[in-house]
């Protein structure tokens, strides 16, 4: 649309924080709208809980808007670990991990409370301290160098670590959240059904589901 690149660099000019987004039209419009993307859900940093591309003051988001290097707030050690280590959780936080997709408001809402409640962060904090996580770095380096071609997802296991601390870090903030009850209902629809088609009951999981969408019409 004319004008809309513009649009677009006034809203992030007023609404600089990043938001949650559906692979859909309608998301990725508002999203370069200065008015609908007000309806989006924030985007929260699942370490601190703050807000995902939040600069600190007006003259910062003026700075990061219109120049071409971007200014933000201190790289917290924790934060700086993860990405010496080359670790990457966005597709472990679209899900919950036992067949439920968050939407943009849950996604939203979990990984605020992830942040508030310090989980995640006081386990990565655990596992820079040890010895594995120390010297991840230089042990890679190495193995590369001698041609062993190491998997950085598997290497001494700490993405692993990483990854269960993550999942026991989301379920908790999930139980904690506005919509937990909701996401439990998915979560017994959806193993309720793997049961059944399990034993190849085929008529079972049908029946269950539309004995399920029944009950949630009342």
């Amino acid at each position: 649309m004319p004008g809309s690149s513009l649009m677009a660099e006034f809203g992030r000019l007023m609404a600089p924080n990043k938001k949650e987004l559906e692979n859909n039209f309608f998301d990725l419009v508002a999203n370069r709208n200065p008015i609908l993307k007000q309806t989006l859900p924030d985007a929260h940093d699942w370490i601190d809980g703050g807000l995902v591309g939040q600069p600190p003051n007006f003259f910062a988001r003026v700075w990061n808007t219109y120049l071409p290097w971007k200014v933000n707030g201190e790289v917290s050690p924790e934060k700086q670990f993860l990405m010496d280590i080359e670790y990457d959780a966005r597709p472990t936080l679209k899900t919950n991990g036992r067949g439920v997709e968050y939407s943009n408001e849950e996604r939203s809402e979990v990984t605020s409370m992830m942040g508030k409640m310090g989980l995640f962060k006081r386990e990565i904090q655990r596992i820079m301290q040890t010895e594995e996580g120390k010297e991840f770095r230089k042990e890679f380096k190495k193995a590369r160098d001698m041609g062993l071609a190491p998997n950085v997802e598997k290497f001494k296991n700490i993405h692993l670590y990483l990854d269960a601390a993550l999942r026991s870090s989301m379920r908790y903030a999930e139980s904690q959240v506005s919509t937990r009850d909701g996401i439990r209902n998915k979560v017994y629809q959806n193993q309720t059904v793997e049961n059944f088609l399990q034993v190849g009951d085929l008529d079972g999981a049908k029946k269950f589901l539309d004995d399920m969408k029944q009950t949630m019409s009342y």
